[in-house]
Formats: structure tokens, sequence, C-alpha cells
């Protein structure tokens, strides 16, 4: 397939759009732009005849929320002499290498995970004594993108090695509850092998399709073929590259293969859709739990997806804060900035007051703030931000996006309030690809949305940023609908979520059964102290069951103690990042050690078929307190496992990266705890590499050929053509240096001011009476009405007053008689304007349609106060629509 990479082409692949695949675009920017799999390198070419790869076999098992895959591959030397190769695949940000396996020459090898020196250390030692080693490893290469490297060392001549690789990884999601499967084309060589791919999905709910995307080529898998149909898979004319083998009855396990004669030449991916129709399941968290009887340790990973179908837009009450970083460079003066001020003017007002933060940020050499940190929304904040953006010019010299995007992101989010950042901007950033690996690593804080303005924007900035951060973005090349395009993507940032996430785990620490363990435990001590109290009295030829009761005292004491004992609870990802529309949330717990207390209450659980209830908090798209209990049904539902340990690798690979990160932000060492997860869960890390030895008895000693497999990835010279490079919707760039349009001395005073003053202190600065911003004197009678001048005196509830809707040369008409009295009367005047704005402006809806939206709000709320009923709104409405 094709690398190259443009808007059209992600609308022809929708998977391309999803959050998870921004890594394999990343990486598709990188590649040549015909180039794909492992390639040997330009001077190696006379070798790849003699040793490449031969066979791969993939074997795949997909859940609700993770893949676990086993990667098995022969490769060949043909060769007259010993070879080293060397190749690297893409290894996606959510997946681990977590076994590494070689058999050679009737030997099978086990990798051992060992400190990254002291592995390469070994590896180069068997090599000088002519012995085979194997070394598998990770590493960033191309701009902090993550790769797994194979060193094969020292094979000798006419020898076969079989490398196993097993792969866990989360599985990728997308809209609707779609979970999807990715085959990278650079997963493989370009010549030909044997191919060979199983697939087993096992989900809670069943599977209401699976689509098959192969290149350009779409196929819904016929989910009614199974082995019972004795033609289907005996059919070596079907074009089908993988077809269904088998299928339970309730379509929640089926079983899927590749066509034998299919040889892998380009990206596979499925997309599998659970049933939609089961709202209730699909609405519950789903638990599973992996005990390690070895390791006396237990993991859990809870998936939830939630749709917010019953969710009406009227009874949402949500928190959430807006940052608006604006692009202010010189290539956006004239129609662009114009159009971004008109926006914002609709965007401002298209929030809820008491409910949302918001702050205004424009960037170009430099960057400007209208409040150092956001600031509650209300009348105040509104008037402020209303004359920052009629001050606004793009006199800010070229584009530094970095600088203002970690000033923004050093101030931790609010858990109360979704940190959501909209970016505008019509060119290309220095440093793309670093301020897009920045981002990846604070999609826990923040929410992206990206805006990419003209012709002359660089896409996969746009793109990238959105997708670091799971965002959305839009393109906007058409002036005639850019307010459009622009509240649409407000449109899905105001959409259902929960916030301020947090699990309740007191059940495994204050079970109404911890009292029968600790009472029967107070029983023995106290029939173990009256043993001894009897022992003292007896003569010296009982001392031995004196000794014998002690021994049981001690060690009743020891079971004490380990009852005593806390229970470590890890909670990975530390962050829990707020559920937004059509994203599922995967969280894992681990207790490294059990108690004896807790491992009774779990056979009890067991025993007695009682699940064991958690409970995850949150605040609920209503602005409620939610509590959502999840059952873990250690009877039916837990794997008990003494090696395969899938819930626990997971969970440790997130411990992992939450170690990372802080070492990152806190510049804290955790290499020693990194190592210690690394090793005890066999996951390869930046500190980590699995090393295989093989002490040969008849060394080889003959000078080796090197191997390098793969090109794309290795180039530097290529390396250097692509960084910073954009791909632009057309070939004509804007200038970002042209000088900045001359601007007033008042204008920029006006914008000084806004930024170095508090607010109060700005506002009371730049009334010039007591009226606000929202009721200031607007354009005369005469003029004909536009929706901005509408809605710039629209309070920051949703009202509309007299005294400046008078000014604009509306009808008011006579208020009903509920609503006649001066404190009453602004409730008929907002009804006037929504009539007003809805008639005049009928296709402008998408703009105002937020802003009305708070309007009825406002007013049904007061009628509530007045006990009056909703169809009473209806009536006064309706009386509205006849001024």
């Amino acid at each position: 397939m094709s690398s190259d990479n443009n808007n059209n082409n992600n609308n022809n692949h929708p998977y391309k759009e999803a959050n998870y695949y921004n890594y394999y675009r990343l990486l598709e920017t990188k590649l040549k732009k015909k180039s794909r799999g492992l390639f040997l390198t330009e001077n190696n070419k006379k070798k790849s005849k003699v040793f490449k790869l031969t066979k791969f076999s993939i074997d795949t098992e997909i859940n609700d929320c993770s893949s676990t895959s086993k990667w098995t591959q022969i490769y060949s030397n043909d060769s007259k002499t010993p070879i080293e190769g060397r190749y690297k695949i893409p290894l996606h940000p959510t997946s681990i290498i977590t076994d590494f396996k070689v058999e050679f020459q009737d030997k099978v090898l086990i990798g051992k995970i060992k400190e990254n020196e002291k592995a390469l250390n070994n590896y180069n030692d068997t090599i000088a004594n002519g012995g085979q080693s194997f070394l598998a490893s990770k590493s960033s290469s191309i701009e902090n993108l993550d790769f797994f490297n194979l060193n094969i060392g020292n094979l000798p001549p006419s020898e076969n090695v079989k490398i196993t690789l097993t792969i866990t990884s989360e599985i990728g999601t997308h809209i609707n509850g779609e979970l999807h499967y990715c085959l990278h084309h650079s997963f493989f060589p370009t010549y030909h092998f044997n191919f060979n791919l199983n697939i087993l999905i096992k989900l809670s709910n069943s599977i209401e399709s699976i689509i098959n995307w192969y290149g350009n080529s779409k196929r819904i898998l016929n989910l009614n073929n199974s082995s019972n149909n004795s033609n289907n898979n005996d059919d070596d004319d079907d074009d089908d590259v993988i077809k269904v083998l088998e299928n339970n009855n309730d379509n929640k396990e089926i079983k899927i293969k590749s066509n034998d004669k299919f040889s892998i030449e380009d990206s596979l991916v499925l997309i599998i859709q659970p049933t939609v129709g089961e709202v209730k399941e699909i609405e519950e968290p789903k638990s599973m739990i992996e005990y390690n009887k070895i390791e006396n340790s237990l993991a859990v990973s809870i998936n939830y997806y939630s749709s917010f179908k019953d969710i009406k837009i009227e009874e949402m009450n949500q928190k959430s804060e807006f940052i608006f970083l604006i692009d202010c460079s010189a290539s956006m003066a004239g129609e662009p900035i114009m159009k971004v001020k008109r926006a914002m003017e609709i965007i401002i007002r298209s929030l809820n007051e008491n409910k949302h933060r918001v702050n205004v940020v424009c960037f170009g050499s430099h960057f400007n703030k209208v409040f150092k940190l956001s600031k509650d929304y209300n009348d105040e904040t509104l008037e402020c931000l209303s004359k920052y953006i009629q001050s606004i010019e793009a006199n800010l010299g070229g584009t530094e996006l970095l600088t203002p995007i970690k000033n923004i992101l050093s101030t931790a989010p609010t858990p109360e309030y979704p940190r959501q950042l909209f970016i505008l901007t019509d060119g290309e950033a220095p440093h793309r690809d670093k301020i897009i690996n920045y981002l990846s690593k604070e999609s826990n804080t923040t929410r992206i949305f990206t805006y990419g303005i003209g012709n002359s924007v660089d896409i996969d900035l746009i793109i990238g940023l959105s997708n670091a951060c799971k965002g959305h973005y839009e393109f906007i090349t058409d002036n005639h609908n850019f307010e459009k395009q622009v509240m649409k993507l407000l449109n899905i940032s105001l959409k259902p979520m929960l916030s301020n996430i947090k699990f309740d785990l007191s059940t495994f620490s204050n079970n109404k059964n911890n009292n029968k363990y600790n009472n029967k435990n107070n029983k023995n001590n106290n029939n173990n102290n009256n043993n001894n109290n009897n022992n003292n009295n007896n003569n010296n030829n009982n001392n031995n069951n004196n000794n014998n009761n002690n021994n049981n005292n001690n060690n009743n004491n020891n079971n004490n103690n380990n009852n005593s004992k806390e229970d470590i609870i890890i909670q990975s990802p530390s962050q829990i990042r707020p559920l937004f529309y059509q994203e599922r949330m995967i969280v894992y717990l681990m207790i490294e050690s059990l108690s004896k207390r807790l491992k009774d209450i779990i056979n009890d659980s067991i025993e007695n078929s009682k699940p064991l209830i958690i409970t995850m908090t949150c605040d609920g798209p209503k602005g409620d307190k939610l509590s959502i209990p999840i059952e873990l049904d250690l009877k039916n539902n837990c794997i008990t496992t003494t090696n395969q340990n899938q819930i626990h690798t997971l969970s440790a690979y997130h411990q992992i990266k939450d170690l990372e990160e802080k070492e990152r932000k806190k510049k804290k060492d955790n290499k020693t705890r990194i190592i210690e997860l690394s090793k005890k869960y066999g996951i390869l890390s930046k500190h980590t590499s699995f090393i295989v030895k093989c002490e040969s008895t008849n060394p080889t000693l003959e000078s080796m050929d090197f191997i390098d497999i793969i090109d794309q990835f290795s180039f530097e010279d290529q390396v250097r053509a692509t960084k910073n490079k954009s791909q632009c919707l057309t070939k004509s760039k804007k200038s970002k240096t042209t000088a900045a349009p001359t601007t007033t001395t008042t204008t920029t005073t006006t914008t000084k001011r806004f930024l170095d003053e508090d607010i109060s202190t700005s506002v009371k600065k730049s009334k010039k009476s007591k009226t606000s911003a929202a009721e200031t004197p607007t354009p005369s009678k005469t003029k004909s009405l536009d929706l901005i001048d509408l809605l710039r005196i629209q309070k920051a509830n949703g009202s509309w007053t007299k005294s400046t809707i008078s000014q604009m040369g509306i009808s008011i008409g006579n208020a009903p008689i509920e609503l006649s009295s001066d404190q009453l009367y602004n409730i008929w005047v907002t009804l006037i304007v929504i009539s007003k704005i809805i008639k005049l402006f009928p296709n402008e809806k998408i703009e105002y349609e937020f802003a009305i939206q708070k309007s009825k709000k406002w007013v049904k709320l007061e009628l509530s106060k007045l006990n009056l009923s909703n169809t009473t709104f209806d009536k006064f409405l309706s009386k509205a629509n006849s001024f």
C-alpha cells in the first residue's frame, strides 16, 4: 500500500481515523513512497536470496480489551558463511513483547530479560567465542517511534532458525464501540514467504459484523461460514484473503483463518462490531480477572464503553475547561483571522455559565494569554474575552507552537473540569514530530481538536496533534463554511462524557467477611493462651507438649501478621482519562501479593458464588455524581494461571508507562522499579532486553557477513530528508515571515491591558458606564440584523435584556400577564430573541444551536421557579413567534 498520506485517503479507509492508527500514520510519513515491510540494505541485496524469512505464522486471540499474538518466524541461511542478521519491526505504543523463544539445532532456548548493557555484553561475548546469540530489544528510532529490534548473531551456513515472539496489545477502538485488529504492512518483507494467519475472537457480547480491509479492498465477512459447511474451507478460487472457519451459536466466539494461497503484501485490518442492540450490557462495565497461583497475585481489567444514548441535550449539565490556541502569525492576516474572530465570538457564547472554564491564547513567534489560568465562565469573563477577541490581529510573526502548548499543559487539569484544547492554524510549525510526541504523553490529561485553515496547512501536523490526544480535526479550505466547520468540533466536545473517574476498592479491605476471619483467629489465640496456662501448671514430663503449643502459638501469630498485612492495590494508568463520547476506557488493578485475609475473601466469593463489587464513581453528563457497580465474578470469570499472565502483563506495562512519565515530568529516577517489573513479567522496556545464548560444542569461528534486513527505518539520509517535511494540500505555501499588517497603537495597548491586568481591573477600566459588555450599544436600528450582533449581547447565562434588545430595533410587544412585571420581563425578551434568531437565520442553525439551547434552558429554569410547567414554555414561545 502506498504510504502517501492525504485526507481523501483517510476518508476511503475509515479505520485510519481511529486514534490508535496515529502511530502507523506517522510511520508511513517516514517510509519511502513505495516501500513497505522488511528490506535488505542496498549494499546487501546480493545476499537477499541466501538469508531471508521463509515462513511466518501469526496466531491471535482477541477479547474485549486486548489481543495476544504468537508470531512464529523461520529464517534460513543458505550462504556459505556465517551471518549476523538484524531487523526492526514497528512496535505500537500499546503493544508489548512478552515472550521470546528460539529453536535452533534441535534446541529450544528461552529468552531471559536482562539490563540492556549486560544483555549486549552477553550477546557480543557469545559471538566472539563462536556461539550463536539472539538479542531482542526495544528502541525509539525515527522521531521517538518505538521499534522492536532483533539481532540474529553468528548463524552458521545452511542452518535454519525458528523465532517465536508473543505480543500482547490493547485492542484498537473506534466509534460505536468498534474493536480493531491491525496488521500493518510494515511488519512484513516484500519478497515472497509462506504466511498463515489464525484468529480466535472471544467477546462477552455477541458479534454483529466483521469487516475486513486489505489494502483498498473492503469485505464483510460471512459469519455464517463454519466448519460444518464442507465447501467453505476448500474453495481455492475464493478471493477472500481471510474467512470464517468456525462460529458458535451466539456469535461470541469466532475462528478466522487466512486463505491457503494468501501471501500478505498490504495492511490487513479487522473491524469487529459488537452487537449494539444489547444496550444494557454495553452500558455496564466489563471485568476480566486473572489469579496467578505461583505469584499469589490478582489482576483485574475493567473495560467500559458507554453510548450515552439516553442522555438528552437539555438534560446535560457537565463541566469542562476550554482553551483556544489561535495562530496569529503574519500569514493569517486578512480573511482568515477575521473568520477566526467571528467563529470565536460564536464559540464563547455557546458555553455554559458556572459549568465551563475558558481561556484564549494567541501564538506566533511568542504567545499571549488572556488569563494566566482559565477562568470560570460568567458575564465578567465573557466581557473580557469578547473585547480581547475583537482586538486580535495577525501580527505575532512566525509559528512557534511547542512553547505555548508546553505552557498550557504545565498546569495540571482539575479532574472535575476535563481539559479540551482547540488549536486553529493555517500553516506549518517547526519541530512537528517533537510536538506530536510530546502531546502523545498527555492524552490522559487533555483532548485536542485541531483546525487546518487554508490550502497551505501541514496535514500531518493537524492530524497528528488531534490523534496524539485522541481528539478530532477539521480542514477548512472554504471560507464560506468556516463557522459551520468550527462549530462541528465544538459540538463533539460538548457531547456526554464521564469525568473525575475513581474506583472505590473498599471491597478488598472492608468486606463483611473480614470479621468472620478475624473472630476465628481471635478464638484460636484464646485457645492457645489457655493451653499455655495449662501447660505451665504441668510437670516436666509435659515439656514437649509445651514446646509444641508454643510453636502453634508462633504459627498463629504469623497468620495474624499475614491477616493484618495491607494489600497494596496498584491502579494503572494512575491518572484516568475522562470517558468522552464514543471512547472506551480500560483500567487495570493489581495486587502483587495477596494476604491470607484477602485470599479467604476470594475463596468465599468463589465457593458461595457471591461476586465481589467494586464501584466506579464519576461526574455524569447531567452534573450529578454517579456510582456504577462493577461485578467481579471470581467463580465464572476468573482465569487461574501459573504462567499465562495477559492481564498481569498489561497492568505491569501501564505501571512502567506511569513510572516513565514520572521520570519525564518530575525528573525522578525509576529505573530500578522499571527493571524489576520488566524482569518479573517478561516485558521489554527501554532499560531491558531479551537475550538468548547458544554455547556451541563446535564453535563457528569464520568471519561473519552482516545483513541489515531493513532499510526504510535505518537510513539516516532518509530521516533527514523527511524530518520536518510537510505534506500540503497544494504546493503553494504562504510565507510565515511576511511583515505583519500595520496595527494601530490603540489595538496594541488594548491587547496588552487584557493580558497584563486582572480581569476585574481590566473590565472596570474599560467601562465608560455601569453597562456590561453584554449590554454595550450595538448597531443602529436601521442596520439589518446580523447573527453575531445578537449573540454579542447575550449574557453568559443565555438571557437577553430589554435595554440591549430595544437598541437593535426588535419589536418586543406585550408580554404574557405572567411575565409582565419588571423583574420577569427579561424572560419574555429572551423568548422574543430565540424566536427571531430561529426565523431569521434558518441556514445558520449549527452556529447558534448551543447559544439557543442555553437560552431555552435558562427560560425553563426561571419558569420552574414560578411553578409554571414546560407546556407554558411552549405556549409563551408560540406567542413570541407572532411578533
